[in-house]
Parts: structure tokens; sequence; C-alpha cells
């Protein structure tokens, strides 16, 4: 776009430069007041185009719609210009206990400030949370274990380099007593990394002479494994979730039926409002209305508003921060009249 209107200012010049010469074979019939304005236009928007160009070049992409919006690959295998929603929603009763938006569009990093937020709007001094393999970090599941945060959440396990499956990560076993890992063909990695580096890597000698070296690795030197600054934690990530898969499992059950309530029966599939600020609270309304149907569903309209009456009258600060306090309030609400008729 921006060498169009180059090429544009050039001819607007050039056109001018002609503009009084009578013997010019000139088709173009524009006066040259029309074109001075022209060539103004042209100016003006190659200087907005440049200022644009550099800042995608110091800040990556930007959107000219809603300058806090990022490109996100959507459900159809396409893009849109979008925001990602993250939600945090209670087994029991399937409430919306924490809602935030971001325009990041990877899940990675996400996971402990959620959960913690969760934990906060229960709370409750320890907690247990289900995620998607989007959401496996090192350093969120580090903090996760310090705040007493109990995470399970599938690995992602990327491909072998050769494209093969029978050599991705996964098939390689690590044998902590002797710190090495074992190949599908039965020989070790052992570790070769000094001991004051945070990283180890584990190389096998055997792997120069393996009849099923290129199937494995394109690496010269052979297949390499590094433990990363998170290997412990992630380990034992790994082991919870081997020995959880039945709890895993509810994951969808628990977190992706909220979202379908919100798109298909509210017809919420998209925002209506332009900057991050604005669309967090457009989403925290959508989370209140699932939140107050599903409440509705539970204890019925006249016990709830009775419940919001006695709620409104004890809490103090029930005008200050009115979309959080409905939140937890409308959570609150439930476990006191179920407590009740329990």
């Amino acid at each position: 776009m921006l060498a169009y209107f180059e090429q544009a200012a050039e001819r607007y010049l050039e056109l001018l430069e002609h503009s009084d010469d009578k013997d010019s074979n000139n088709t173009v019939t524009y006066s040259k007041e029309e074109l001075q304005l022209k060539l103004a236009n042209a100016t003006q928007r190659i200087h907005e185009l440049t200022k644009l160009k550099q800042h995608v070049k110091e800040n990556g992409e930007v959107s000219l719609t809603d300058k806090d919006a990022r490109l996100m690959g959507v459900n159809n295998m396409g893009f849109e210009v979008s925001y990602n929603m993250q939600t945090a929603v209670e087994a029991k009763n399937h409430l919306i206990v924490a809602a935030d938006i971001t325009n990041s569009p990877a899940d990675q990093g996400q996971l402990y400030e959620m959960a913690t937020q969760a934990k906060q709007q229960l709370g409750v001094d320890d907690i247990t949370v289900l995620a998607d393999k989007g959401y496996y970090n090192g350093e969120c599941l580090e903090k996760c274990e310090q705040d007493n945060i109990i995470a399970i959440v599938s690995k992602q396990n990327p491909p072998s380099s050769t494209g093969n499956a029978d050599y991705t990560l996964d098939k390689f076993k690590y044998d902590s007593e002797k710190d090495c890992y074992i190949c599908p063909q039965s020989e070790a990695l052992c570790n070769v990394s000094s001991d004051d580096t945070k990283e180890k890597l584990y190389r096998s000698k055997a792997c120069k002479t393996c009849l099923h070296k290129d199937q494995c690795t394109k690496n010269k030197r052979g297949r390499q494994i590094v433990h990363g600054e998170y290997h412990e934690v992630m380990a034992r990530t790994d082991e919870r979730l081997a020995n959880n898969i039945k709890l895993y499992k509810q994951r969808q059950m628990i977190v992706e039926h909220p979202f379908g309530t919100i798109k298909r029966t509210f017809g919420y599939s998209y925002f209506l409002l332009r900057g991050i600020e604005k669309v967090k609270g457009e989403a925290v309304m959508h989370c209140l209305m699932y939140n107050l149907k599903r409440v509705l569903n539970i204890l019925g309209t006249d016990r709830l508003i009775a419940a919001i009456r006695k709620f409104a009258e004890h809490s103090l600060d029930f005008n200050t921060n009115f979309l959080e306090n409905q939140q937890y309030g409308l959570l609150f609400i439930l476990k006191i009249e179920r407590s009740r008729t329990a």
C-alpha cells in the first residue's frame, strides 16, 4: 500500500510539472488545484503509512480497527483479529469464578494467574486446577506448587524433527536412578553437561552407528535431549497427570460448557466493544449473566431474590466493585442456601 501511494505521489508531481504545458499530450483533465490536493492527500497517507511501518517493525502486528486486539487462530481453522478470553469454573456448581481478557493468542503463562484468582474467589488455602496442554508452562507450574495450587495439566508433546511418531520425546523413558534416557532402541542417552549449568544435555555415542538415526533425528551428532530449568516441576506434573487421568477428563465438561452457553444460548459469539479494558468489562458481564442464569436454575427465582436481599443487607462493600462482588456474591449465596437445605 505504501508503494502504491508513493507511485501516485510521483505521478501527481509529474502531472503538476506539465500542467501549464499546452503542448503536452497529457490526457488527464484534472486542474492544477485538484492535482495539488491529490498530491497533499497522497503525501499525508505516505507519512501515516511510514509511521505505521515503523511501529510494526518495533512492536509487531497492529490492528487499525482495535489497537489492543491481535490476530489469532479461530475454530474454523482461519484467523481473525481477536481477544483471548480466560475463565476458571468451579466443578461443583459450574459457576465461573474468575474471568480475564488478554491479547496474547497463547494460553501459556495464564495458568497461575487464573488459578490464583479462582483461589481468592473461593476463599480456600489450596486448590486443584485442571488445564489443557496449552497451559503447560514450567514457570507457571513452579509458581502453582509454591502457592498450594495442585495443577493437573496435559503435557505438550513436540514431534520428532523427522516427523516419525515412533521417535517423539515421550518414547524416550527417563531413568532417574542412572540419570539417563532410554531410547526406543534400548540405548542410553547420558548426561554430558557440566555441573554448573542450569540445563542438562543428554546424548549417546550409539547414535553414530545406529541404523535408525535418520528416522530419529536430523542432528549430525545424533539425538539429544535437554533438561531445562523447570524439568523437575514438569516431571512432577507429568506424574500427577498420569495418576489422575479420570479426574483430568472432567476438564472439558466443566470449563467448556459455560462457553457454549454464552455463545450459543445467549448469542455472545463476539465482542461489541473495542479496547482491552472495555472488552474485559463486557466479558465479565457475559460471565455474570451466565452465573445468574445458572443460580436461577439451581435455587429458583424467589429464593435467589430473598438471598440477594439478605446478602446486600449484610455486605458492607456491596456497592463497591459491583461486578466483582456480584460474581463472588452469587457463589456465596449459593453456598449459604445449599447449606441451609442440606
